[in-house]
């Protein structure tokens, strides 16, 4: 601003007339970002928001990878990805021809500016009222005039792209509604029994044998019209026995059989096309409480969402905000039990016979707990349900119990059977073998 300040005093102090008119030619060029501001704002805007719905999406569908993988819509996000990306290449192109005109416009003007001052100069030296290194010096001193002036445009569209961005962070930082709410266990519906997969056999199974060499491997059959309950510490392996099942680990030694059938066979197909899985990793989408549900598959109609979401005892809540509701995963838009219960739509929705529940109330309070628990266990005909945590719900509700410990089955059967091994591993209180520990029943 000084060196501004300066020259505009120097070129008056050479020559009154001449700086008069190089002033004068500045003008125009001042204005070219006064005009072109509304043009400048709103293309820069326009990349501020698609390269925020970019972002958005595209860590949407990272943290949610397994959800669609497992349901096969690797073209839909494919698809979807190519649309946002097309969208914001045609909007950072929009942008760059507004600030390309915006610069060309500068260049004309400052053209002018030097023609002018050449033109004025040169008849100036011809009348001797300035001598050719006054000219040149007053040439040098204009230009220490409209070079501020022609990166302004530039200058004026990234501070309004910075104040766009800024203001959307702020905007983020003070939304911070905090929600408390508990939903009543309803009476659910079971869901519609589909053909499917009948029986999964683990036969001599042992898992990351190199760091787990000489540990007795894994026998368990399990039959998908019944309800099993796999429990240990945390970090027992209890994860590790399903995740084969979805392609998510296959360091494994041993044979895993669906219908008979080996899950490493390619004839057999993606198993998460037959088997649900819901985990504490399960993610709900930044989308609609639509599209969360029917998870990009359009032939899902809103009669089907809202019967699932009545299933998963979620319909009063949904029903009051419409399926249009945008939610996320930051538990701003929704409490921890209504996550759960929207994912646990999305799996009815499929109409899944058989399903995978890995830590689900991982994070939950007591209450909020065994509501979703029990909401699965009065809707979902087979599973297998994965915990540290137990309680009366899932103790006398399941048909079989597995206790695992150190990747290996310690002990299965019903509560009877396991109770001394529950004891043993610490999930029950000894003083009152019905009571799990840290969980009231």
């Amino acid at each position: 601003m000084m060196q501004l300040l300066f020259s505009v005093i120097a070129v008056l102090a050479i020559n009154p007339m001449l700086g008069g008119v190089a002033l004068l030619l500045c003008i125009p060029m001042s204005l070219v970002p006064v005009i072109s501001k509304r043009f400048v704002i709103r293309a820069r805007n326009t990349v501020t928001e698609n390269v925020d719905e970019l972002n958005t999406v595209t860590g949407d569908l990272l943290h949610g990878i397994v959800d669609w993988r497992l349901t096969g819509k690797e073209r839909d996000v494919h698809h979807r990805f190519a649309l946002l990306n097309k969208k914001w290449l045609k909007a950072a192109d929009h942008d760059a021809t507004v600030q390309k005109k915006a610069d060309s416009a500068n260049n004309f003007m400052t053209n002018i500016l030097i023609f002018g001052v050449w033109i004025v100069g040169g008849l100036l030296i011809m009348r001797g009222n300035m001598s050719v290194a006054q000219v040149v010096a007053f040439f040098s001193l204009v230009g220490n005039i409209s070079v501020p002036l022609f990166y302004t445009s530039g200058l004026f569209a990234q501070f309004n792209g910075g104040r766009a961005v800024l203001a959307k962070v702020n905007g983020t930082i003070e939304d911070t509604p905090q929600q408390d709410r508990e939903l009543e266990s309803d009476a659910a519906e079971p869901v519609k029994d589909i053909q499917g997969i009948d029986t999964i056999i683990y036969r001599d199974v042992s898992f990351h044998t190199e760091k787990n060499a000489g540990r007795r491997p894994v026998n368990l059959q399990m039959d998908t019209s019944k309800r099993y309950l796999i429990v240990g510490p945390s970090g027992a392996g209890k994860s590790s026995l399903v995740r084969p099942l979805f392609s998510l680990d296959t360091d494994y030694t041993g044979s895993i059989l669906v219908n008979g059938t080996d899950i490493k066979d390619p004839a057999l197909g993606a198993l998460g096309q037959s088997i649900g899985l819901l985990s504490q990793s399960s993610h709900i989408f930044h989308a609609s409480i639509r599209e969360n549900v029917r998870l990009m598959d359009e032939g899902v109609d809103d009669r089907t969402i809202l019967e699932a979401c009545q299933a998963a005892s979620i319909d009063e809540w949904v029903g009051k905000r419409g399926l249009d509701y945008v939610i996320d995963d930051d538990l701003r838009t929704l409490s921890g039990g209504e996550r759960q219960r929207i994912l646990l739509a999305r799996l009815l929705v499929r109409g899944r016979r058989f399903c995978v529940f890995d830590e689900l109330t991982t994070g939950l309070d007591h209450r909020t707990a065994q509501q979703v628990e029990q909401t699965i266990f009065d809707t979902i005909p087979g599973f297998i349900y994965i915990t540290h945590r137990l309680n009366e719900t899932v103790l006398t509700n399941s048909d079989t119990i597995v206790v695992i410990e150190d990747m290996q089955i310690k002990a299965q059967g019903n509560y009877d059977q396991v109770r001394h091994a529950l004891l043993d591993s610490g999930l029950l209180e000894p003083a009152n073998p019905a009571k799990a520990v840290g969980n009231p029943v």
